[in-house]
């Protein structure tokens, strides 16, 4: 079955993620030109063009600062990897994208805030402008190398001769994906930023509801951060490295075929443990991964390195069994 793979196009995008810190750095900059001018509370929601909802500023910045630096983060790791997957250039777009609203919301919400009375009525106008900021994302993204893709067979044959019934035979590979590393990070720094900010200031819904939502997602984060992927006699089975906790294990009685794909996460819905009708996906990362599909006529992909040889050995171990 032809599947599509990739032809390593260079050493990395290391100028584009450069260029994803720069809302990071606007933003950082500004603050400190403003510190001194900025009032202690910043309107983030309004009714019409009466303000009805205010925040303190210094969690705004902590906000504002926070997501620009972990989408920085993100696109700056990317930038050191080879340009060897067909979705390289689009964590730029996407982190340039978020990057670029949340500075301009920050340019919005600090310009009226320092407007004071007067900015009564513009709000509106004004947020159309943190929506146009997104374009930002089109210029790292532009900035990065792509990968150029080409025409791969890599089905393998279910053949009970391939390994012999006493035969000892395993195979192991394993991911680990910076970007989910950068997330947990950010998350429990967040995290533990707002809880300081709201135990000091006294907690509310809104503060309680954000940092819950970070632990979900630092927790979730940590769990894919890293998996180990091994083949056995036993099948196939998917263990999260960071926690030990066991993802997908697969028998080898249930498995049909065996080949390797190329894995776009954006296809899939993102990144992390996928469910869609028929198929499920653990994704860490864009690239080669085993697709296995099983006797009921699912489907599950893993991404891992050195995903030819894994198929390999399932495919000669399922054979195995059933000679």
């Amino acid at each position: 079955m032809p599947v599509q793979g990739t032809k390593n196009q260079g050493p990395g995008n290391l100028p584009a993620g450069l260029l994803s810190l720069i809302p990071f750095l606007v933003v950082l900059m500004s603050w400190l030109i403003w510190r001194q001018q900025l009032p202690d509370q910043l309107t983030t929601q309004w009714s019409g063009s009466e303000p009805t909802t205010e925040q303190p500023t210094v969690v705004v910045v902590i906000v504002c600062l926070g997501v620009t630096l972990v989408a920085g983060l993100i696109a700056l790791i990317s930038g050191f990897a080879p340009v060897n997957e067909s979705d390289s250039a689009r964590p730029f777009l996407i982190g340039g994208m978020i990057s670029g609203i949340v500075t301009g919301a920050w340019f919005v919400l600090a310009s009226l805030g320092l407007a004071g009375e007067s900015a009564i009525g513009r709000p509106v106008g004004w947020g159309l402008l943190a929506l146009l900021a997104a374009g930002f994302g089109f210029l790292p993204f532009f900035v990065a190398h792509k990968a150029i893709t080409d025409e791969t067979d890599d089905t393998y044959e279910i053949n009970a001769a391939s390994v012999g019934a006493t035969e000892a035979i395993a195979w192991s590979g394993r991911t680990v994906a910076p970007t989910f590393i950068v997330i947990a990070i950010g998350a429990i720094g967040g995290a533990a930023a707002l809880a300081g900010i709201s135990g000091a200031g006294g907690w509310d819904g809104a503060a309680l509801s954000s940092v819950v939502v970070l632990g979900v997602l630092a927790v979730f984060s940590v769990i894919f951060a890293a998996v180990r992927v091994s083949v056995d006699r036993r099948g196939i089975r998917v263990v999260s490295l960071t926690t030990g906790i066991p993802l997908k294990t697969i028998t080898p009685n249930r498995v049909a075929q065996v080949h390797v794909t190329n894995v776009n996460p954006l296809s899939w819905g993102g990144w992390g443990y996928r469910l869609m009708p028929g198929k499920s996906a653990i994704i860490i990362r864009g690239g080669e991964g085993i697709s296995v599909t099983l006797t009921n006529d699912k489907e599950f992909v893993v991404t891992v390195t050195d995903a030819d040889t894994g198929a390999e050995v399932l495919a000669g171990l399922v054979g195995a069994g059933r000679s």
